[in-house]
């Protein structure tokens, strides 16, 4: 059994993906958590609170940034695989928290109304995504001091690419390509970049 909290928050991250923030009213999430007025408002008192604390619950928090035991030690090659392997590892999460079969078109409107609606959230997906790059260009440095990568090579940009290509994955999901089918793609264009910056 989930606790109230947690029952609240996955509710409205399924409602705020199905019918995006403004069309979710706090009459909707009282129906669909089961919860009276008075017991919902125990744990919150309005809907960008509950938003606020989604977004940061089931996206910004939802990252990983450091390179983990494994990460650090392993290849070039089975880190860029491991990172693919860690975004649908995501997805397959997402789409069973969210009860949604195909929840990332959902999920593009979700952080399309952060932007709108959560004060904060540009200054923090800045934040994240600095540090994301950053973990790129430690593993990149990592693998040319040890000869795998070639020394030529800017870390920085290197870095950029192989994330711009992440985020390219939201142009096939946009057309209503399949996660998998996107995923796939992803997997081919890391491994053409990786065989042009390998030694």
């Amino acid at each position: 059994m989930l606790e109230t909290r947690e029952h609240i928050l996955i509710t409205a991250f399924t409602l705020f993906m199905e019918k995006g923030y403004k069309s979710v009213t706090m009459s909707d999430l009282e129906k669909e958590t089961g919860l009276t007025k008075g017991a919902f408002y125990h744990y919150f008192k309005s809907k960008e609170e509950i938003f606020i604390e989604v977004i940061d619950k089931y996206h910004l928090k939802n990252r990983n940034h450091i390179l983990t035991e494994y990460e650090k030690n392993c290849s070039f090659s089975e880190f860029i695989d491991y990172q693919i392997k860690d975004i649908s590892n995501k997805i397959v999460r997402m789409k069973k928290l969210a009860n949604i079969e195909s929840p990332d078109p959902f999920f593009i409107s979700l952080m399309m109304d952060a932007r709108k609606y959560y004060p904060d959230y540009i200054e923090k997906v800045k934040v994240m995504s600095q540090n994301f790059k950053q973990k790129w260009q430690n593993k990149i440095i990592s693998e040319q001091k040890k000869g795998e990568l070639k020394q030529d090579i800017d870390p920085d940009a290197t870095a950029e690419i192989l994330i711009t290509l992440g985020m390219s994955m939201f142009k096939y999901l946009m057309i209503n390509e399949t996660p998998e089918h996107a995923l796939e793609i992803l997997a081919r264009q890391f491994s053409q970049v990786y065989n042009l910056i390998k030694k």
